[in-house]
């Protein structure tokens, strides 16, 4: 989300990460990266986050400035009081580049989710040797329910499901 309100005379751009997440006591939330402002991968470096409850919600919060332009790959991290890390998200590393158009002085807010270790379901072998056998090609899907559909009747309490599986590690035209 952009919020196009201008911090006066600045040169750079503000973005914001926030995650809800829930922790135990002594327990904090960082978001480390693949550049110095982020750590340079060394989560003792990382971006700490600061908690808000929002309601029943606990958002983790945290601040960096930046150059127009900026590009990087982060990572959330559960860590201890030393920083110490005892979680850290599954699946790919994110990426973040910001776009042309973001003017000097604009602050942006990420508002990511915990990328959790269901993310790796889609990797057994129910998955992998069934659902993922054959590559996809949605408009073909489509085309053969459609053909189904017109070969035979269906009774008024039938219902015809289509599955979409979302699965955001696993890179684009991969069977």
């Amino acid at each position: 989300m952009v919020n196009t309100g201008l911090l006066s005379g600045s040169k750079s751009v503000k973005i914001t990460f926030q995650l809800p997440y829930f922790t135990h006591w002594g327990q904090s939330l960082l978001v480390c990266g693949s550049v110095s402002v982020l750590g340079s991968w060394n989560v003792k470096k990382g971006v700490l986050l600061t908690p808000i409850h929002q309601g029943a919600e606990l958002i983790w919060s945290g601040s960096i400035t930046v150059p127009k332009g900026f590009q990087c790959q982060y990572q959330y991290y559960v860590v201890d009081d030393n920083r110490n890390v005892l979680r850290s998200e599954m699946g790919k590393r994110r990426e973040l580049a910001l776009p042309e158009g973001i003017q000097s002085g604009q602050e942006i807010e990420f508002r990511d989710l915990w990328q959790t270790g269901s993310d790796g379901i889609p990797f057994r072998s129910a998955f992998r040797d069934v659902i993922f056998r054959q590559s996809w090609d949605p408009s073909k899907e489509a085309a053969a329910i459609e053909a189904n559909n017109s070969k035979f009747e269906l009774e008024a309490e039938s219902i015809v499901i289509l599955f979409r599986i979302n699965c955001p590690s696993i890179e684009k035209d991969t069977s």
